[in-house]
């Protein structure tokens, strides 16, 4: 059973709720150097913006590594994101799962250079897709 449109755009507009509060989190674990929560609340701001587009145009994942098929498939491949967003979310994912999981990983400045510059990229990227 499909959604409706009052039920899709309820949905999205929670996605893009939830990324945008995950978002705020991260900035505020990387003003406390929390760098392992930073990268983890990074990831899922950009995993619920792209979750947000996944309901908006009739996508869905199983998975996170099905959520960066999907994305490159009909985001990537179609030129509606850049290879450079694609890039960017498959070494977010690496990044938060090494953070989450490994005891011995420690993010590099440039690792955490790259999550504070690229992931409002991508969040506004996303966006600008939700908008058209």
């Amino acid at each position: 059973m499909g959604l409706n449109e009052t039920e899709r755009q309820t949905i999205v507009d929670l996605e893009k709720a939830k990324a945008h509060r995950f978002f705020q989190e991260a900035e505020e674990q990387r003003k406390k150097q929390a760098w392992d929560f930073m990268v983890n609340r990074y990831y899922y701001a950009c995993f619920h913006i792209v979750q947000a587009l996944f309901v908006n145009d009739g996508h869905s994942s199983k998975t996170h590594s099905g959520m960066i098929h999907t994305l490159s498939n009909h985001y990537i491949k179609e030129q509606k994101l850049s290879y450079e967003h694609g890039k960017f979310i498959s070494q977010l994912m690496s990044f938060r799962q090494k953070a989450d999981y490994n005891c011995a990983f420690d993010m590099s400045p440039k690792d955490i250079d790259l999550c504070v510059t690229q992931t409002p990229l991508f969040i506004n990227a996303i966006e600008a897709l939700l908008e058209k």
